[in-house]
């Protein structure tokens, strides 16, 4: 039947039967870069549903049909810009596919000759909008892998944490910059803010739960970090160990200047376009910001100088020793650079759901969604409900000798003797 032949691809259509060549389309008329290869496997009775939801829309490209399974099921393939997929999915929900039957596959391509053709419809410049992103299904897979506690993000937080505190130490902005580049602690965060969007309180809780495993590993790393520095300082630390560091007191910007009231201050300014600048790369593949965004949001260093500062503060005041009043300063320190890093996790937490609720990041949204199943169902439950109800209220009615009982008809006759 003509629904069961493959689709001509866009090339084939457009190559001339005379010449044999193919006319490729101008530069401007190309679509996006970051185009998304999808595969339907569904039976063969739903075949002619989804080519006409698919061919009817006029971002889907190279729609093509293969049977398989003696001819029981088919897959259906085409190609789609990820600014677009979302839109094409929901329509394909609206059919069934993923829910009553059939199953899909979604897969990134790097390059595809040739280019995809913007619809004719879309003459003039490209249209940009605030909503131009991957899938909610894919971005929810994107923070779902990264905020998990494994065995890597473990280590990966203990080897950040050791690098920053040897930074802070010996007051190398270089070495703590290392340390941000390998700390993996956005991860839990982006969860917090995708779950907080997309009121997935399950992935709220995941992204809370790691974080704070996180976080009481950088404290234990600075801990043992400020434990170590004061064997290097006098007056607790012994004399071979004090002569190697030249000097009688730990003196380090990088400690101080993360302990400043005013870093409060420009820590709320600088984590307020990261948050922004992390949503943004999260929804978008083709941005790569994470790195800058790890750098200028800067959450572990703050948390191992408060752990190294807390732990010398409490060591020398209960050792009583009294260093020009260094224990209180250190004590002072370890406190404001915990707040440094709270300020920082709320505000990037903050403007992070904030540019999900631009980019049109929801629960409403979001692609073959158990919810929207339970919500039909809810709603068919309600209409039969409802109708159960007005049943077994006509029944508890008092019912006149001349009214027909509920469910029967009402027959009357006419002086002709003809029922009505």
């Amino acid at each position: 039947s003509d629904h069961l032949r493959p689709a001509r691809t866009l090339a084939q259509a457009q190559r001339s039967p005379a010449a044999g060549t193919e006319r490729r389309p101008p530069a401007r008329s190309r679509e996006g870069r970051m185009v998304r290869a999808v595969h339907i496997h569904a039976p063969a009775a739903h075949e002619r549903l989804l080519r006409e939801r698919l061919e009817a829309d006029e971002h889907v490209h190279r729609v093509s049909t293969v049977e398989c399974n003696q001819g029981r099921d088919v897959q259906i393939h085409f190609l789609c810009v990820d600014k677009h997929l979302s839109a094409v999915l929901r329509g394909l929900e609206d059919t069934g596919l993923g829910t009553d039957f059939g199953s899909l596959d979604i897969l990134a391509l790097e390059s595809t000759i040739p280019a995809l053709v913007r619809p004719a419809s879309s003459k003039g410049k490209r249209k940009y909008r605030l909503t131009d992103r991957r899938t909610v299904r894919e971005i929810e897979e994107t923070i779902h892998a990264g905020c998990h506690l494994t065995f890597d993000f473990i280590l990966l937080i203990l080897v950040a944490s050791t690098i920053a505190a040897v930074g802070l130490v010996s007051d190398s902005a270089v070495i703590v910059v290392a340390s941000m580049l390998v700390s993996p602690m956005m991860g839990p965060i982006m969860a917090v803010a995708f779950g907080i969007a997309l009121q997935r309180y399950d992935l709220l809780r995941l992204g809370l739960r790691n974080e704070l495993w996180g976080l009481l590993l950088c404290l234990i790393v600075g801990a043992l970090a400020g434990l170590a520095t004061i064997l290097f300082f006098e007056p607790l630390g012994p004399g071979p160990l004090t002569n190697l560091t030249g000097s009688r007191s730990l003196q380090s910007e990088e400690i101080e200047s993360r302990g400043r009231l005013i870093s409060l201050f420009g820590g709320f300014w600088t984590a307020m376009p990261s948050g922004v600048g992390v949503a943004l790369a999260t929804t978008n593949a083709g941005l790569n910001t994470l790195v800058g965004v790890a750098i200028s949001s800067s959450l572990l260093p703050p948390l191992v100088n408060a752990a190294l500062t807390l732990t010398m503060g409490v060591v020398y005041k209960c050792a009583g020793v009294e260093i020009n009043g260094r224990d209180h300063h250190f004590l002072q320190v370890g406190f404001v650079s915990f707040l440094l890093f709270v300020v920082n996790f709320f505000t990037i937490c903050t403007f992070a759901v904030l540019t999900f609720r631009v980019k049109g990041v929801s629960a409403d949204k979001l692609e073959f969604s158990p919810r929207k199943i339970g919500t039909k169902i809810m709603r068919l439950v309600g209409v039969h409900g409802r109708r159960e109800k007005a049943f077994e209220s006509d029944l508890a009615s008092p019912v006149h000798p001349s009214s027909p009982l509920p469910g029967e008809l009402a027959v009357s006759v006419s002086p002709t003797g003809m029922a009505e």
